[in-house]
């Protein structure tokens, strides 16, 4: 039982024994010593009992405190309670010499040690509890938590054919001087796990041999490595020979007086050195002696020479070859030669310390794989079932597969982009190994991923694999974070893509020459930018620019639509970007994770709350992937429809034909799936979202626009065949339009909402296509706006807002040659609603619709005529604005219905009202206003 004590433990069974025997042994004179200096007898009772308990209180006290705190006592202190409270079992129970006062008959105040010492022993095992039942071993690595540099575990490594054959030459082999080997590797090649196999192995093979470590870089001092090694030296020595422990001492006491200097020569001097101090030498003998006799191997290990400075290398190596430069001792240090040599700034200088130096092999690029795929897996997976449920080990496996750049190169295959702008192509073929060269690598990655992807809070907020490959670039380049990424918005070219369109692989907008940016393109341009600045700031390899080049490609070169389509939030959408490059703090204006949470509580329509305050180039972006987002969704209930539809209804930038076509697709997909076909149900609901606003929004326009295309096809001899957008829509029939959208203009004029959105509303629905392309409204429209017009206090604020005014139609032709008319619409309000339905049963009618033009006009302006002094306010609203109004109206009127030329219309300005009127002709019954 005993062998399997530690040394500690064995120390202390061993005094505890030897002071019970000596106290058994003077047990009579002992307790009446003790007897003597401690007399109670003549204490005063009271006094002393208060101070009894209150001691005793205070120890229980301390002792609660131990407990609620998890406090781990000193072993000394645990070893003197429990030798007190064996002294004092064997002196009051067998006592002939001294009497213990009691508290009652059979309770003694020194038994307060039995009360202490149960205390200690309930804490103690309380502490055993709770120690054995953590399993580390088994324990779930915690997602937050970061992966420990564990060197060994006891498993076969990457370099054991070496260890193995190492160990075999090693067997039996007492060299006369110290034998040294060196292990050399880069950093993170394994030289530490190589260590710890070869100790374990070595132990295993010859359990005889004296092997122990001896960590270099935890010394400081310029004496410290000498002194230290050899207290170690003597510690793994002493229980094998007595005569180690004073002979070692004092050579290291001697070797200690020398100076600096002296050290110095002795490490360049050798072992002649020794023989000049007759100490020194006798020392060293006896020491050697010492190791004969004993006939064991010394190894010593000796890790993390490239730790050190300049100095404590060179004092490694004094040790090595000089000082410690015994039979039968051999060291095996692991180092960097690179490192070593270029710190003591001594070419094959180590050369002349190590007698042997073993090179470990790099790690494969397949090896470097499954040690991430296996650290990823510990991560990121569900602890219940084994299941990648973030989806970070799929991605990290196929990240470099040949099927993913099959895919790759599917998505950048484009003929039309070849012939716009060069395609780059990369130089190299991108793999794990050309970011992470050794295990340590995999690992220090692996805690940077897993940290920096907590602040994405959501995968869904990344293409996984394009975040994959930058943190990969930006963890061997660290420069790039600062010197490229911070910046890639003066770097990379940017152009705007349609991903919706189905007639054009990629919009004429990749260029950015039409409409707001919303990608990020890697071209030949951005190119030569990143190489200049990586050349004049870094020192990277021409291997290194090939590999960020390749990894630049990947993200931000130029891909097909369905690619931006299928990986919404790629990298390179300019929305999206700061998700990755910044780990989504201070920086991305929207994530996914928030339309999929609002999609959930069907608030979507909320969100649009969030970008009111946005540039136009921001509202664009965010407004654009939030239309794809929804196009991209599964609608399962109503509620999720409607929230839909007051989503889009709030976005303006939905007008091009194919957006209102998915539209269209989307509702005849819910009218089937959701409403199982219920028209009458899902119009109603559809009539509620487009009546939930007081503005005008992208529903509306759509109506709007199945309206105008249905009333072209009615005159399709008119249009050619762009000119007409023919949707494919079987659920909004003409009916049901002009209900709506009538139905919406008169919310919007008792909601007395601004005059441009009346206007807005009134132009919405078109009745018919009259004659040569003449937009005819409805009559019902025609009534709403005139009757709002007419409503007191309304005409004033028409008249301010400028509805009255003439207008003058302009392409580009000089000031001199401008025309001058009344709103071309203001002749359909005033019109009369009679011939107006004679127009519409007879569109083609040129005479009719002449008739009907004419009497709306003469309509208005006897509107207009009849006002009295309608305006109180100052400034140009008033009285004088609409004698002007009237002057130029007559003009209008007696020029039959005709624009007037610059200079009529400046007369007419500068000309009073006259009360001619011989030029108006009379008008039939049926006109009158």
């Amino acid at each position: 039982m005993l062998e399997r004590l530690n040394n500690q433990t064995k120390r202390y069974v061993v005094i505890y024994f030897i002071a019970i025997a000596i106290f058994l042994m003077l047990k009579p004179s002992i307790e009446i010593f003790l007897a003597k200096i401690i007399d109670l007898s003549g204490l005063d009772q009271l006094y002393f009992e208060i101070g009894y308990y209150i001691l005793c209180s205070v120890v229980l006290i301390l002792y609660i405190l131990a407990f609620t705190r998890k406090y781990i006592f000193s072993p000394n202190h645990t070893f003197l309670l429990i030798l007190s409270t064996s002294l004092y079992v064997l002196s009051r129970f067998t006592n002939d010499n001294i009497v213990f006062l009691p508290i009652e008959n059979s309770i003694k105040y020194l038994d307060l040690l039995f009360f202490i010492f149960l205390l200690h022993c309930i804490v103690l095992f309380v502490q055993y509890l709770n120690n054995t039942s953590k399993k580390p071993d088994n324990k779930k690595i915690n997602p937050v938590h970061f992966i420990e540099d564990l060197p060994f575990k006891g498993e076969i490594i990457e370099n054991e054919d070496i260890v193995e054959n190492l160990i075999t030459t090693l067997t039996d082999f007492r060299p006369s001087e110290s034998f040294s080997i060196g292990i050399n590797a880069v950093w993170g090649y394994g030289k530490t796990t190589f260590l710890e196999r070869f100790n374990q192995r070595i132990k295993e093979e010859n359990p005889k041999a004296v092997v122990f470590w001896y960590k270099l870089w935890r010394n400081d001092g310029d004496t410290a490595i000498i002194e230290n090694f050899f207290n170690e030296l003597k510690k793994q020595l002493n229980p094998h020979s007595g005569e180690f422990s004073n002979t070692i001492s004092k050579y290291v006491d001697t070797i200690v007086a020398y100076t600096p200097d002296m050290i110095q020569k002795i490490a360049s001097t050798g072992k002649s050195i020794l023989n000049e101090d007759e100490t020194l030498e006798e020392y060293h003998n006896n020491i050697n002696a010492g190791i004969k006799k004993i006939d064991k191997q010394i190894i010593v290990l000796l890790d993390d020479l490239d730790r050190l400075d300049e100095n404590e290398i060179l004092q490694s190596f004094k040790l090595i070859r000089t000082l410690a430069d015994f039979n039968n001792v051999i060291f095996i240090a692991g180092y960097h030669r690179k490192y070593v040599t270029d710190s003591i700034e001594k070419e094959n200088y180590i050369d002349k310390i190590f007698n042997v130096e073993i090179n470990l092999l790099p790690f494969n690029e397949k090896r470097i794989k499954e040690e991430l795929l296996v650290q990823i897996r510990k991560v990121f997976t569900n602890e219940k079932n084994a299941e990648d449920v973030i989806g970070y080990g799929a991605s990290f496996e196929v990240l470099f597969s040949q099927e993913n750049k099959e895919l790759q190169d599917q998505d950048i295959n484009l003929p039309n982009l070849l012939s716009i702008r060069k395609y780059l192509t990369p130089t190299i073929d991108l793999n794990y190994q050309l970011f992470l060269k050794t295990f340590r690598d995999v690992k220090r990655f692996v805690n940077e991923f897993k940290f920096n992807e907590t602040f994405l809070k959501d995968k869904n907020n990344v293409v996984i694999k394009e975040y994959i490959l930058l943190k990969l670039c930006v963890y061997k380049y660290r420069e790039l974070q600062n010197l490229v990424f911070s910046e890639l918005d003066s770097i990379l070219s940017k152009g705007a893509i349609n991903v919706l369109d189905q007639n054009k692989e990629f919009s004429a907008d990749i260029l950015g020459l039409y409409g707001p940016h919303d990608i990020y393109v890697y071209d030949q341009n951005a190119r030569e930018k990143i190489f200049k600045k990586i050349k004049d700031n870094t020192s990277y390899s021409e291997e290194d620019i090939e590999i960020i080049d390749a990894v630049l490609i990947q993200l931000f070169g130029e891909k097909s639509k369905s690619y931006y389509e299928t990986n919404q939030n790629c990298i390179a959408k300019i929305s999206y970007t700061n998700i990755y490059v910044r780990n989504n703090l201070a920086g991305a204006l929207f994530k996914i994770t928030d339309f999929i949470n609002a999609f959930k509580a069907n608030n979507l329509h909320k969100i649009l709350t969030k970008y009111s305050g946005l540039t136009l180039q921001s509202l664009y972006n965010a407004y654009n992937e939030l239309k794809l987002f929804i196009f991209r969704r599964e609608i399962t209930d109503k509620d999720q429809f409607i929230d839909i539809l007051k989503t889009i209804d709030g976005m303006n930038i939905i007008t091009q034909s194919e957006d209102r076509q998915q539209i269209i697709d989307l509702s005849g997909n819910v009218l089937k799936n959701v409403y199982k076909d219920d028209q009458t149900d899902f119009l109603k609901d559809f009539k509620e979202v487009v009546l939930f606003s007081n503005s005008i929004g992208a529903i509306d326009n759509l109506l709007s626009d199945i309206n105008i295309n249905e009333k072209r096809l009615e005159r399709e001899e008119l249009y050619t065949s762009s000119g007409i957008i023919k949707y494919d829509n079987e659920i909004f029939k003409d009916e049901f339009l002009k209900e709506i959208l009538i139905n919406k203009l008169q919310k919007i004029v008792e909601n007395n909402t601004s005059i441009d959105i009346r206007l807005s509303g009134y132009h919405m629905y078109t009745e018919k296509i009259a004659v040569d392309h003449k937009i005819i409204r409805s009559k019902d429209a025609n009534e709403l706006i005139k009757n709002d017009i007419k409503k007191e206090d309304n005409f004033s604020k028409y008249l301010a807002d400028g509805f009255f005014d003439f207008t003058t139609p302009s392409d580009g032709e000089p000031p001199k040659q401008h025309k001058h008319q009344p709103r071309p619409f203001l002749d359909q309000i005033f019109s009369s609603p009679e011939t107006l339905d004679l127009l519409i049963k007879d569109p083609l009618n040129k005479e009719l619709y002449t008739q009907f033009s004419n009497e709306g006009w003469d309509n208005y302006y006897k509107y207009l005529k009849g006002i009295k002094n309608p305006i109180k306010n100052d400034g140009d609203y008033t009285n004088e604005r609409l004698e002007r109004i009237l002057r130029l109206l007559q003009k209008f009127t007696v020029n039959e219905y005709k624009p007037l030329t610059q200079q009529e219309y400046e007369k007419v300005i500068n000309s009073k009202l006259t009360n001619s009127r011989s030029r108006i002709k009379k008008r039939s019954e049926n006109g009158k206003y």
